[in-house]
């Protein structure tokens, strides 16, 4: 701990070494050493979140892809609908047997 303390407090005040164009460049190191800290709680810490938001991405999907399927099936219970009473219409017109019995349809699901 001692090594990584002294090189630590050796930046301090020395030039950031970037380009001139750079954020940076022009400013001081100013370094802290955090005690009880390592890298790896920072690691856990960033793939907890990455698993948590990806976790949420894939819900949202699920619940995006319900939608549709629920959308597709009703699209084509319409045309079902739609192709049934076209069909009873053109044997009206022909002068054929009129029958609704075969008009029922099964009760919608949502």
């Amino acid at each position: 701990v001692s090594t990584q303390s002294t090189g630590i407090t050796g930046l301090n005040g020395k030039l950031v070494a970037v380009k001139r164009f750079r954020k940076a460049h022009g400013q001081t190191w100013n370094c802290k050493l955090l005690h009880k800290f390592s890298w790896d709680s920072l690691l856990e810490k960033k793939e907890k979140e990455l698993r948590e938001l990806k976790f949420k991405e894939h819900k949202a999907k699920d619940e995006e892809r319900q939608i549709n399927e629920t959308y597709r099936k009703m699209v084509a219970m319409k045309k079902q609908r739609v192709d049934l009473l076209a069909k009873s219409r053109r044997e009206d017109a022909a002068g054929g047997p009129v029958s609704y019995t075969h008009l029922t349809l099964p009760k919608k699901r949502i």
